[in-house]
């Protein structure tokens, strides 16, 4: 129901709560939620389906932001990531990425 068409991940309602995570809603015919994980600058996850969401996209001062992802498994050789909206500055007249870069 939002603007961007999240997705949350189905589990029971206390495992949605201690990971951070917030109930938009039932599944499973209300025996769990739909749970929405979000994080933000210098936090972790090592959920499937985080969102990582800027929380001052507007404020071009704020410096490094990262996510850490943690694997569950070691097995785990690649990351899937879908940019939902990402705006970054246009490198400079030489070239260099002097204001917004993503590594």
């Amino acid at each position: 129901t939002d603007s961007i068409s999240t997705l949350g991940t189905c589990m029971p309602s206390y495992q949605c709560t201690s990971t951070g995570g917030m109930s938009k809603g039932t599944c499973v015919k209300g025996l769990a939620v739909c749970c929405l994980i979000t994080r933000t600058c210098d936090k972790s996850t090592n959920l499937n389906n985080t969102y990582f969401v800027n929380p001052s996209a507007q404020n071009t001062n704020i410096g490094a932001c990262t996510l850490t992802i943690n694997r569950v498994n070691s097995n785990i050789c690649q990351m899937r990531f879908d940019f939902i909206k990402l705006d970054l500055n246009q490198p400079d007249n030489n070239g260099v990425c002097a204001y917004d870069f993503l590594t």
